[in-house]
C-alpha cells in the first residue's frame, strides 16, 4: 500500500472519521491513530509525509497520557523535515514552536487541505474538498 501521506492523531472517533474522510476524499492516503503512543508507533513504521494530531490525546490511563505537543516535538527531533499540523480546540501557547501550522478546532476542510499543500503535502486528486457545503462535517470535535 505504500506510506501514508497524512498521519491523523485524534482520541475523538467522529472527529478523526471526518476529517480522514475529508482527506480521502481529496486524494489523501491517512493512517489513523487513537492517542501519541499509537502515534509514535504508526510515525515510526509508516513514514507518513505529514502528521496532524490534537493536543489534548487521552488514552484512558491519565498517568501514561502523552499530548500532541509532545508528540510533534518526538517527531519533530526524529524527522526534522516532516509537516507537522496541530488541530485543538485549544492549543497550547507553545505550540507554533514545534509545529508548522496551528489550526483552531473547528477548521473547515478547505483550511487544512490549504495547510498540507503549504507545507508540500498534495493529495492525489487534487480538487476541492467534498466538505465545502456537502458531504462531511467541518473537522470540529475536541
Amino acid at each position: 500500500m505504500g506510506a501514508p501521506d497524512v498521519l491523523l492523531v485524534d482520541d475523538n472517533d467522529m472527529a478523526a472519521d471526518a476529517i480522514r474522510e475529508c482527506l480521502r476524499l481529496c486524494g489523501y492516503r491517512v493512517a489513523l491513530a487513537k492517542n501519541a503512543e499509537e502515534g509514535w508507533e504508526v510515525f515510526q513504521r509508516r513514514h507518513p509525509r505529514a502528521l496532524i494530531t490534537d493536543n489534548a490525546l487521552l488514552s484512558g490511563d491519565p498517568f501514561s497520557d502523552t499530548s500532541g505537543l509532545e508528540l510533534a516535538a518526538k517527531v519533530r527531533g526524529a524527522s526534522p523535515m516532516t509537516p507537522i499540523i496541530m488541530l485543538s480546540a485549544l492549543p497550547p501557547v507553545n505550540a507554533r514552536e514545534v509545529c508548522d501550522a496551528v489550526l483552531v478546532k473547528p477548521v473547515p476542510a478547505r483550511v487544512l487541505v490549504d495547510a498540507l499543500a503549504l507545507a508540500g503535502v498534495r493529495g492525489r486528486a487534487q480538487r476541492t474538498p467534498p466538505c465545502e457545503g456537502t458531504g462531511c462535517p467541518p473537522t470540529g470535535g475536541s
